[in-house]
């Protein structure tokens, strides 16, 4: 649940029949709809994950359920919000109810760390974000960031370089991939293309081309990822900390004269992001000045 959307992932009602049970499950989901579940006082952004919720079933056959109803549940509600753990702050005692995020960027690092910390099957909380326990890690975690990909970029601005590299190691090329389209799509990213022949005298010179995030991706720290992960991880801080910069033409120019430096580390085919844009395609969309000047 966040601030501005309340989601029953799982609802149980026990009845003395199927088709009492068909009949009833469908009046309460409709009662249920009309009953706000957002606690008061919590933040924009914050997500609130409830393991359970227990209740009565309201007697009413309307579409409203009785008003002491809707209010023993929203009390229980608030109580929860105000007695939920904080997987950001520590680890949650295993009979915690309800956990908080600040937002969502604050619940995918806490997913990622507890991917690499192999503690994804011991948190209730991680089975009502997506069914983890049936897929890899590496899966997992690719549903997870492409699924909340809009909180991506501040939660990868918020991990510590060793944990980004060891979690993109955990990524396969065909995942990496998915998220970089899923990100270009919600962000509205000007589209690339991979396509240049590998020894071109523009090739040559882009060989030893610095790409458009070092500001905030040292090659240093990026060691030992592909170029997809790479530029995803690049990209992504760029979002994260000049947005405007990360659509602009000069971006888009530098990163894909980066890419094309060396595209025998792009997999074949794997790069299906755009076809290739022309000159007057990037003249419309404008310009937002060099890299190298950003921060300064």
């Amino acid at each position: 649940m966040t601030r501005d959307t309340a989601q029953v992932l799982q609802l149980r009602l026990r009845s003395l029949t199927a088709d009492q049970a068909v009949a009833r499950r469908l009046r309460l989901e409709r009662q249920l709809a009309t009953v706000e579940l957002r606690p008061p006082g919590m933040p924009g952004g914050a997500v609130l994950l409830v393991r359970s919720l227990r209740a009565a079933a309201p007697a009413a056959t309307g579409p409203l359920p009785p008003a002491p109803w809707r209010t023993a549940l929203a009390n229980r509600m608030a109580q929860l919000y105000h007695e939920a753990a904080c997987p950001a702050a520590g680890p949650v005692p295993a009979a915690a109810a309800s956990v908080l995020f600040a937002d969502a960027a604050e619940m995918l690092v806490c997913f990622s760390r507890d991917v690499l910390g192999g503690r994804l099957g011991q948190q209730w909380y991680w089975q009502h974000l997506l069914p983890v326990a049936t897929v890899t890690p590496g899966a997992a975690l690719a549903r997870a960031w492409q699924a909340h990909v809009q909180a991506l970029p501040a939660a990868l601005a918020q991990l510590r370089p060793t944990e980004t590299s060891a979690l993109l190691h955990l990524l396969a090329p065909a995942e990496v991939n998915r998220i970089i389209q899923s990100l270009h799509k919600t962000y509205a990213l000007p589209p690339l293309a991979a396509d240049a022949p590998a020894n071109t005298p523009q090739a040559e010179a882009a060989h030893n081309l610095a790409p458009p995030w070092q500001a905030w991706l040292p090659a240093s720290t990026a060691s030992g990822l592909g170029k997809l992960a790479h530029y995803l991880l690049g990209t992504a801080l760029v979002l994260a900390h000049a947005p405007a910069l990360a659509r602009s033409a000069t971006f888009t120019r530098q990163a894909e004269a980066w890419l094309e430096a060396d595209p025998t580390q792009l997999a074949a085919g794997s790069w299906q992001l755009a076809g290739k844009r022309s000159d007057a395609e990037m003249q419309r969309r404008g310009d937002v000045g060099a890299v190298g000047a950003v921060g300064a």
